[in-house]
C-alpha cells in the first residue's frame, strides 16, 4: 500500500479520535461541539479517499468518491459554524448559516447524479479521479468563497483581540490555513493541473497545530474543562452530597481506574489488528478474498475503538463503571479464531512464528461474539509476545474447547497464580491487562480458563465452554 493511502487512513483515525475527545470533554461548549463536527467530517472525508484508493473496481471507486465528496460538501458549513461559535457570534450570524445550510443541501442532492460527477478517469498520479460536472465547478467556487468568509472573520477578530484570545485565534488561522491549503491541492486536477497529491503531507500539521494550541493556549478552554471534570469526578466519587467521605466509593473509583487501563488495552488491540492488515495490503491488493476480509475487518476494529472511548467517557460522566453493549448471536469458535489468525498472520511471519491450527467438529455457541473475539485475541497476542525469537503457535479448536499453546519462555510457578490479576505483567512495557480481561470475558460467558506452563518450554491455555 502506498504512503499516500497510509497517511489517509491515519488522518481518518486521528480526526475521529480528535472529534471524540473534543466532544467528550467539552460538549457543553458550542465551539467544542462545532469543532467536533468539523473534525468528524474531516475524518470521514479522509476515510472515503482511502477506501477509494484501495477499491479494486471503477464502480466501487465511484461509490467511495461520492462518499468522500459528501463530506467535502459539508466542510465549508462545519468550518464556518465553528468559526462563528468560537468567536461568539453564532447567534447574530444565524441567517448566514441557515442560507449556507440550504445551499449545502442542494449540493448534496446533486452528488449521486452526473451533474456533480460525470465519471472517474485515471490520471498520472491518481488511479481514478472524478471528472466534475457543472455543479461540481459551482461547488468548488462556493467552497472557496465560504472559506474566505471564515478567514475574514478570524482576521477581523485577531486584529481586535489581545492576550489568550489573540493567541487562540492565531493558531486557529494557522491550522486552518495549513488544512485548507493542503486539502485544496487535491482539487487541482479538476482544473487540469495533474500534480502529485503533496497536500496529504501538509494536512497532518493541521491536527498537530490544533492539538498544540489546545495544550499550550487552552484552545476552547478544553484544558480547564478536562481538569475540572477529572477533579469533580474524583471528588464526587469520594465525597457524596452530605459532604462526609464515603469509603465505599473508593471501590467505584478503583473500578473506573481498572476500566481506564483495560480500555487502553482494548484500543491497542484493534490498532494492532489494523496495522497488520494495512501492512499486508501491498502484497494482497489484487487478492479479492483478502480485500473482502479487509473491508469487513478494518471497519469493525475502528468501531471497537469508538465503542471503547464512548464506554470510558460514559463511566466518567456517570461515576460508575459502564459496561459495553452486548450483541448476542450464534457462531462457532473456529469462526472467531480464523478471523484472529488472519489478522496476525503477517506479524507472525515477520517474527518467525509458525501457526499450527487444527480443528475438530464445530459446535454452535450463542453469546457476544465480539467480546469472545477480544478474549482470544488477548490470549493469542500474549502467546506471540512470549516468543520474541520465533517459535510455534498452536491453536486447536474442537467443539466448545480451545487450546492455545506456544514454545516461548514459559512462566514461573510463582507467577502462574498472578497472570490473571489486573496490572500484573511479566513483560517489560506490558499493561498487565490482557489476560485479566480475557479471563473476565470467558468466565462471564460461563466458560473456564486453565493454564499450564514450564519455564523455558512454553505455555498452554485451555478454554472450555
Amino acid at each position: 500500500m502506498s504512503l499516500y493511502c497510509i497517511i489517509l487512513l491515519l488522518l481518518s483515525l486521528l480526526g475521529a479520535v480528535s472529534a471524540a475527545a473534543v466532544l467528550g470533554f467539552g460538549k457543553s461548549s458550542p465551539a467544542a461541539r462545532s469543532l467536533a463536527a468539523y473534525n468528524a467530517v474531516f475524518a470521514l472525508w479522509c476515510f472515503g479517499q482511502f477506501m477509494g484508493e484501495i477499491s479494486p473496481s471503477p464502480g466501487s471507486v465511484l461509490f467511495w468518491t461520492r462518499f468522500n465528496l459528501t463530506f467535502a460538501v459539508l466542510i465549508p458549513l462545519t468550518f464556518l459554524t465553528f468559526v462563528y461559535s468560537f468567536l461568539g457570534i453564532r447567534s447574530e450570524r444565524g441567517p448566514v448559516l441557515a442560507g449556507l445550510a440550504l445551499i449545502t443541501a442542494v449540493f448534496l442532492s446533486f452528488i449521486p447524479t452526473g451533474y456533480f460527477i460525470e465519471q472517474i478517469l485515471p490520471t498520472e498520479y491518481f488511479r481514478f479521479y472524478p471528472k466534475g460536472g457543472p455543479v461540481y465547478l459551482i461547488f468548488l467556487i462556493a467552497f472557496a468563497a465560504v472559506t474566505a468568509i471564515g478567514f475574514a472573520e478570524l482576521i477581523r477578530a485577531f486584529r481586535g483581540s489581545s492576550g489568550t484570545k489573540r493567541n487562540q485565534t492565531a493558531y486557529i488561522m494557522l491550522a486552518s490555513f495549513i488544512g485548507f491549503g493542503g486539502g485544496a491541492l487535491w482539487f487541482l486536477p479538476a482544473f487540469g493541473f495533474d500534480i502529485y497529491p503533496v497536500g496529504i503531507f501538509i494536512v497532518p500539521f493541521y491536527l498537530f497545530i490544533a492539538a498544540y494550541a489546545g495544550l499550550r493556549h487552552n484552545l476552547l478552554d478544553l484544558n480547564i474543562v478536562l481538569k475540572k471534570g477529572i477533579a469533580y469526578s474524583v471528588m464526587s466519587l469520594i465525597r457524596p452530597a452530605s459532604g462526609k467521605p464515603d469509603p465505599s466509593r473508593f471501590e467505584d473509583l478503583a473500578g473506573i481506574g481498572v476500566l481506564a487501563a483495560s480500555i487502553a488495552h482494548e484500543i491497542k488491540n484493534p490498532l494492532t489488528a489494523i496495522k497488520g492488515m494495512v501492512q499486508s495490503l501491498p502484497q494482497n491488493a489484487d487478492d479479492r478474498d483478502f480485500m473482502e476480509s479487509f473491508n469487513d475487518i478494518v471497519p469493525r476494529q475502528i468501531e471497537k475503538i469508538n465503542s471503547s472511548i464512548e464506554r470510558l467517557l460514559s463511566s466518567v460522566r456517570s461515576r460508575t463503571v459502564v459496561e459495553g453493549p452486548s450483541k448476542i448471536e450464534e457462531f462457532t469458535l473456529e469462526e472467531v479464531l480464523d478471523d484472529i489468525l488472519f489478522m496476525i498472520r503477517m506479524d507472525c511471519e515477520r517474527a518467525g512464528i509458525i501457526i499450527e491450527k487444527t480443528a475438530g467438529p464445530p459446535s454452535k455457541l450463542t453469546g457476544d461474539k465480539g467480546l469472545l473475539s477480544q478474549a482470544f485475541f488477548n490470549i493469542i497476542i500474549n502467546a506471540m509476545q512470549a516468543m520474541p525469537s520465533g517459535g510455534r503457535l498452536g491453536v486447536n479448536v474442537s467443539g466448545a474447547v480451545v487450546d492455545v499453546s506456544d514454545t516461548g519462555q514459559g512462566i514461573s510457578k510463582e507467577n502462574v497464580r498472578k497472570i490473571f490479576e489486573p496490572f500484573f505483567s511479566g513483560r517489560e512495557g506490558g499493561t498487565g491487562m490482557g489476560l485479566s480481561i480475557a479471563a473476565g470475558i470467558i468466565e462471564g460467558a460461563g466458560g473456564k480458563i486453565e493454564v499450564e506452563s514450564r519455564e523455558g518450554k512454553g505455555t498452554r491455555f485451555k478454554i472450555m465452554f
